[in-house]
């Protein structure tokens, strides 16, 4: 899952300059995988990614959030949280989209970039709340207290996304 984190983040990834831009909503359906992500083009700031295998029936949606689980870099270069356990680590995550909702065992992972974590979690597209977000363009994301919503995402944009996934 960290290409596929990687993939979604390179969609937003440029200059550092083009941090006065406005987030908007991208797709990308090109290759085998399909992603939908809202961020500043050609930036590192990406607030929230979609993403999955084209035709695979599952959809991962990550974002970034300020709750830091690491606490140190062992020798093997492994993250490890207070009591010594290895990246990633099981999160309770909660996707909502108008009265549909998903309450999901997800991972958190560090977000070296900007000091918090990157929480992940993944559903099957066919799944209510991702029906409700293909209708209605509006998802959030609530993980460690923290909710992550942005603005909906232009008509279509979401339902070609799961389309793609299918």
């Amino acid at each position: 899952m960290r290409r596929a984190l990687a993939l979604a983040a390179a969609l937003c990834a440029g200059p550092a300059g083009a941090q006065d831009e406005v987030a908007v909503w991208t797709l990308s359906l090109e290759g085998e995988a399909a992603y939908l992500v809202y961020g500043v083009p050609d930036s590192d700031d990406g607030r929230i990614a979609l993403s999955c295998r084209k035709g695979s029936g599952r959809v991962t949606v990550m974002a970034p959030v300020t709750h830091r689980v690491e606490s140190r870099l062992d020798p093997s270069g492994r993250w490890l949280d207070a009591r010594e356990r290895p990246s990633p680590w099981p999160v309770a995550v909660s996707l909502r989209s108008g009265s549909a909702r998903a309450e999901l065992r997800g991972q958190a992972q560090p977000d070296e970039m900007n000091g918090g974590s990157t929480v992940e979690a993944t559903l099957a597209a066919g799944s209510p709340v991702l029906l409700a977000f293909s209708r209605s363009g509006r998802l959030s994301l609530t993980a460690y207290g923290e909710r992550v919503e942005e603005p909906p995402s232009p008509t279509g944009q979401a339902a070609a996304f799961l389309k793609a996934c299918g």
